[in-house]
């Protein structure tokens, strides 16, 4: 049987690795949950 997971989606920026890696990927390992990953990658439109 699989596992449950949960699915990050973070801005693609340094300030955001720690809360991560840290943060949501250490509380889903402890939750024995498997983790993925998504940088958000959006440029702002400016008119």
């Amino acid at each position: 049987m699989n596992k449950p997971f949960a699915f990050a989606l973070t801005p693609p920026e340094p300030a955001f690795e720690d809360v991560y890696e840290l943060g949501i990927k250490g509380a889903c390992e402890e939750a024995e949950f498997g983790t993925f990953r998504y940088p958000l990658k959006v440029k702002a439109v400016r008119e």
